[in-house]
Order: C-alpha cells, then structure tokens, then sequence
C-alpha cells in the first residue's frame, strides 16, 4: 500500500508517493535492523527494497535530510551464498538492474550476504550482517 501522507515525525520522508523511515540510530546487524522496521508503520515495515535505480538515488538522497555525511544504511537486499544473486528479501526476486556496487564489491566471501547503501555516493557494498549501521524502512 503507498501512503499519500507519511506518519507524524521527523524520520519520516515521502518519496514518490511512498512513505519511508529513516533510522538515525545505528543498528547492531541486519536482524536488529529489520525487526526495528515492522514497528515503524500502521500495516508493518521492513527494510527499504529499491525496485528501480532511480528510486535507490531518490530515497538515499532525501534520507541526507535525516542524516547528513557519510551514513551507510541497512537494505533489503541479501543473497545466500557468495555464488547465488542477490534477491530482494520479502519476495526472494533476484535484483532486476546492473546495482551501483563500492569498487570493492561484491565480495566473494561466503560469509558477505547482507547489501549496504551509502547516502553520500549512492553506492552500495556488502559485509557480514552484524555491522552497526543506520536502517531505512519502507511500509509492506
């Protein structure tokens, strides 16, 4: 369901007609991350799944007004194995576009499954799940 308006506060931004929360208190992994979402809208949230590139630029942009600088942000992308795709999390759909990776990734460590979005640059990288990062949410 999209929102035309987002729930009061100041984590809250409306993106091409799409309400989504911007956590500005870092996260202590992916499970944190997204189990703080489901609480963020009246139907349930989870972690933000950017279904085109141009979405992906347009909420980590407005998300520089909730954070500013250098932010990375749990997304929810994941994949199961360093040779299997990354897939968005609640429908399982391999990522349908070329994704703007950091020039060191995506690494080809088995233990490298959770996917990143940087704030200042638009680019994303992959890591373990257990770093302390902010979350962006989106309502289910």
């Amino acid at each position: 369901m999209f929102f035309t308006v987002c729930p009061t506060g100041s984590n809250y931004r409306l993106v091409d007609g799409r309400c989504y929360y911007i956590e500005n208190v870092k996260q202590s992994s992916y499970d944190t991350a997204q189990a703080g979402c489901s609480g963020k809208f009246p139907k349930g949230g989870r972690l933000f799944e950017p279904l085109s590139l141009e979405i992906n630029e347009k909420v980590l942009i407005a998300s520089r007004e909730v954070i500013s600088g250098n932010a990375w942000y749990y997304i929810g992308i994941k994949r199961g194995s360093s040779v299997s795709a990354f897939k968005f999390v609640s429908s399982g759909v391999t990522v349908p576009y070329a994704m703007p990776w950091h020039p060191s990734s995506p690494s080809t460590s088995d233990s490298i499954r959770c996917v990143y979005a940087r704030s200042s640059d638009l680019i994303w990288d992959d890591s373990v799940s257990s770093l302390s990062w902010y979350a962006i949410c989106e309502s289910v």
